[in-house]
């Protein structure tokens, strides 16, 4: 009995050992079940990698390439600046030259305006003399006509003039010869060294015609200047002229004073048949 009991709690011993064991394997195979999922997702991931791994290889070639390229893109570049920092240098230089001949054409340009607008100014300036001088020369034609206008008037008033003295002095003269001296002498007792020019000039002075001293002749002066008027006005001018011939040219008054002074005096009487 104790055997039989012995061997049955072998064999449960044995059966749970058994199940232990089943258990352990159902959780062995779970694990390969979970470590082969796990596997696989890592086969996947390292294969992802490795696809990355590839693909950046390729990019890091194609970077390798690019930047090899941008090497020498910039070994160019430094090549090109080299020579565009010559050019620029020799274009700084040009630059200068050419900005100092832009000053030099504006200097020349500013002078040229100046000259432009001081020749306007003169132009201005000369068509202002021009009209001035214009001007004048009207002014000066006009003066002129005027001038020889006034010299034709002087000439006339000279004449006139003329002929007035030739009158005055031909009734000077009749004025000498009835002149009344011995009256004069007689009414302010004048001393006999007086001549009778004398008492004719200080009778005829403008203050001594109002003097009592010369009321006494007046009306006689008068009537010879009346005299004279009127000896003037029938005097027969044409007919003397040809008694006396070498005296055509003389004017009418000149030819009444001759008469006056020598024609009265050489016996030449003129007949009444003579008067005008």
């Amino acid at each position: 009995m104790e055997s039989q009991r012995s061997l049955q709690q072998q064999n449960q011993a044995l059966a749970a050992e058994r199940l232990g064991f089943e258990s352990e394997r159902v959780q062995q195979a779970t694990q390969h079940q979970e470590l082969s999922v796990e596997r696989d997702a890592l086969q996947a991931e390292r294969d992802s990698l490795t696809a990355q791994l590839q693909e950046l290889t390729a990019e890091r070639e194609s970077i390798q390439q690019q930047w090899e390229t941008l090497q020498t893109t910039v070994e160019d570049l430094q090549d090109q600046l080299i020579a565009q920092g010559a050019q620029t240098v020799e274009q700084s230089k040009q630059r200068v030259a050419l900005e100092a001949r832009v000053e030099e054409l504006q200097g020349q340009q500013y002078a040229q305006r100046a000259k432009m607008t001081e020749q306007a100014t003169l132009n201005t300036q000369l068509q202002e003399i021009t009209v001035q001088r214009d001007f004048l020369q009207q002014e000066r034609v006009a003066f002129t006509a005027e001038r020889n206008q006034l010299t034709a008037q002087n000439l006339q008033l000279v004449e006139k003039h003329n002929k007035i003295q030739s009158e005055r002095d031909i009734l000077r003269q009749l004025l000498e010869e009835i002149f009344p001296y011995e009256y004069i002498r007689k009414r302010s007792n004048i001393a006999n060294e007086v001549t009778n020019r004398q008492i004719l000039e200080l009778c005829l002075q403008p203050k001594e015609r109002q003097n009592l001293l010369c009321l006494g002749f007046q009306k006689d002066l008068a009537r010879a200047i009346s005299v004279k008027a009127a000896f003037l006005q029938i005097f027969p001018y044409e007919r003397y002229r040809e008694l006396r011939s070498s005296f055509y040219s003389l004017e009418d008054l000149e030819l009444a004073n001759h008469y006056i002074e020598h024609g009265m005096h050489e016996g030449l009487a003129i007949e009444p048949e003579m008067v005008q």
